[in-house]
């Protein structure tokens, strides 16, 4: 069986007085939602004791400066890729799970900001956040958030409504840029939508 990884696609600067520890069992918690979630949908077999997940938890050490957290971080991807250029016949991901913000960011991308249009770096600091919390941040590029077989953005609720407008209009914003070399699958629930929209 392929084991799969966990790779943050956007972090938060954190203190170092917040343990990775602490990170590391937030994402266990969130990956065994995720498992409980999959083992009761029909069709599907999911071992969840094989997977041996913590061996491929790759955590962002954001008790750093933003652009040290991103240089260790792309240094680590790149080695467990075994290149440091992404090469479209071999994706480095097999899913990316994405958002959309309120002013259309995604990952910690935001509008306007130099981080967008890079396109040589895998990971980049982001010296302070264009939505609450104001804190630096660490993000994967739109490059290598591409490099992946699916990337499936999820968008849910009436907060949603007014930015999801946006996007359908075409609207130049990092959500609308972020887009895999394979497949991009929007899920977007009823609330979400904009009123009068598909009929």
């Amino acid at each position: 069986m392929k084991r799969p990884f966990l790779p943050y696609t956007d972090r938060r600067l954190h203190t170092a007085a917040q343990p990775v520890e602490a990170v590391t069992e937030s994402v266990r918690m969130i990956w065994d939602d995720m498992v409980d979630t999959m083992e009761a949908m029909p069709g599907v077999g999911l071992a969840a004791p094989q997977l041996g997940v913590l061996q491929r938890m790759f955590v962002m050490d954001c008790s750093k400066d933003p652009d040290r957290s991103a240089a260790l971080y792309e240094r680590e991807l790149q080695a467990f890729y075994g290149a440091d250029t992404l090469d479209d016949a071999r994706p480095l991901f097999d899913l990316v799970l994405m958002g959309a913000g309120p002013d259309g960011h995604t990952a910690s991308l935001f509008p306007g900001y130099p981080a967008v249009e890079e396109t040589s770096r895998w990971v980049v600091g982001v010296p302070r956040a264009n939505v609450e919390p104001f804190v630096p941040r660490v993000t994967l590029t739109l490059p290598t958030l591409a490099s992946c077989g699916v990337m499936l953005f999820e968008v849910a609720g009436k907060s949603k409504r007014a930015i999801l407008t946006r996007l359908l209009a075409g609207e130049n914003l990092p959500a609308n840029r972020a887009r895999s070399i394979g497949d991009t699958v929007w899920l977007v629930d009823r609330d979400a939508l904009p009123e009068g929209f598909g009929g």
